[in-house]
């Protein structure tokens, strides 16, 4: 009794902990949800639906009791910031349940994709290589060519279209410099680059990575 009169005393005296009581409530609904449910999906949004509460109540508050104009509108920005964050949030849910779209989202909360069965294509990139000739640290006379292959490979079980490939050149000095396909598959295309050198002294070099587009069913 004595803790609810010091409680029922200082909501008069500050009226601004009737909004922290209920902010302190959202958070041990978070709790208990997570308690009850486990760290599994449906316990994720309904812990962000808590917490989308939390956050509105404490714009309201602020709407309620600031006497400052520049916390009033910081206040509506949070608020109007949050409400907009939800419907997109629930319109792609609902749109996740009517029609499997977002493919992503439908595939993450556990509903059937509509992208499940569909064919899809997505650029893949390879890993960036260097050829080089000449420069500081390379015998002279006699310095080596330093050629290499650069290829792009399917990331998701699929294959590579073939004539959508490219090279993505990085960095390229003006001559003596060539890239040449050197394999062309849909399982792997590859460039080789080359470069030469007249003069030992002076480095040549090419940097360049392999892309194309490959198609792929996602799983279901």
């Amino acid at each position: 009794m004595f803790a609810l009169k010091v409680l029922r005393e200082a909501r008069r005296a500050v009226p601004f902990l009737n909004y922290a009581f209920g902010v302190v409530g959202l958070a041990a609904a978070a709790s208990l949800i997570v308690g009850l449910i486990g760290y599994d999906r449906l316990a994720i949004f309904a812990t962000a639906l808590v917490l989308i509460g939390a956050v509105l109540l404490f714009a309201v508050a602020q709407l309620v009791t600031s006497q400052s104009r520049a916390s009033v509108w910081a206040g509506i920005v949070i608020l109007w910031t949050v409400i907009a964050m939800f419907v997109i949030f629930a319109g792609f849910t609902v749109s996740a349940f009517a029609r499997g779209e977002p493919c992503n989202w439908a595939d993450y909360i556990g509903v059937r994709s509509a992208c499940a069965g569909r064919t899809m294509q997505a650029t893949v990139i390879g890993d960036p290589g260097t050829a080089f000739a000449g420069g500081p640290g390379e015998p002279n006379p006699g310095c080596p060519n330093h050629n290499v292959e650069v290829c792009v490979y399917p990331k998701n079980r699929g294959k590579l279209i073939l004539g959508t490939e490219s090279l993505v050149i990085e960095n390229r000095t003006t001559e003596r410099t060539e890239a040449a396909i050197s394999k062309r598959s849909e399982l792997q295309i590859c460039y080789l680059l080359t470069a030469t050198t007249g003069a030992c002294e002076t480095r040549y070099e090419i940097t360049a990575k392999a892309s194309a587009t490959e198609e792929f069913t996602p799983p279901q």
